[in-house]
């Protein structure tokens, strides 16, 4: 925390950032596709729910005061805490609100370091994401038009991100097992959301194979798909 910033200034920081998020994921959940929509909406309200959460706020906002930290930071810290004790739990429930809670996290504290969605100012052309892990609250404020697919390298094809990618029109591989971070934006890429397929570099009459599948099954899927690195961790 710098001199020209106090505790309460950084208080009323945190406070304006989880109203905001909190906002945001409301509307997110208004606009959620019908047919997983009630399947999103337990997300949207588990997360609205932490953001929301009256104990972690003050926690907070204790430890900007005793610790003159910065409300990003104080934030990270409270959070952080709380998602070690809950990976530890014999709780299976609330073990799988870990990722709830990181979304929360990196939502906040982007909105924290004026930031915003920054998701959303990633996509400048039609691309596919690769992520570690995406959220439903990633895609929901991605520009949809611009999403040509999906590959996470955690989860599974049963998982939230996966059913609204699909119920989106989005071709989706969940769960690849690799590390995606080695792979170099504007490399061409072929998934097959069915088989849960991704080919990178493909030669040419792989290209025709998959283009004629996507024929026959009128699937979204180019010809050719520009990959943007996007690893979330």
């Amino acid at each position: 925390m710098s001199n020209d910033e106090s505790p309460d200034s950084e208080c009323q920081r945190l406070d304006g950032a989880l109203t905001a998020v909190r906002d945001d994921l409301l509307r997110m959940k208004k606009e959620s596709p019908g047919s997983v929509g009630s399947a999103l909406a337990k997300i949207f309200d588990a997360q609205v729910m932490i953001v929301e959460d009256p104990a972690i706020c003050s926690q907070v906002k204790q430890t900007i005061t005793q610790k003159r930290l910065a409300a990003e930071s104080a934030f990270a810290q409270v959070v952080g805490d709380a998602q070690k004790a809950i990976v530890r739990s014999p709780d299976q429930y609330l073990r799988e609100m870990v990722n709830d809670i990181e979304a929360v996290k990196t939502r906040v504290i982007n909105q924290l370091m004026g930031h915003g969605d920054e998701s959303a100012h990633h996509l400048k052309s039609p691309s596919i994401i690769l992520a570690n892990t995406i959220t439903p609250a990633d895609i929901m404020s991605l520009h949809k038009a611009l999403v040509l697919g999906v590959v996470t390298q955690t989860g599974g094809q049963t998982s939230h991100m996966a059913l609204l990618a699909k119920s989106l029109g989005i071709p989706a591989v969940a769960g690849l097992g690799v590390d995606l971070r080695t792979v170099r934006p504007g490399t061409t890429i072929v998934i097959d959301g069915f088989s849960g397929a991704v080919i990178l570099n493909p030669e040419p009459h792989t290209v025709e194979f998959f283009e004629r599948k996507r024929k026959r099954t009128h699937s979204p899927w180019p010809k050719k798909l520009e990959a943007l690195r996007d690893c979330r961790r």
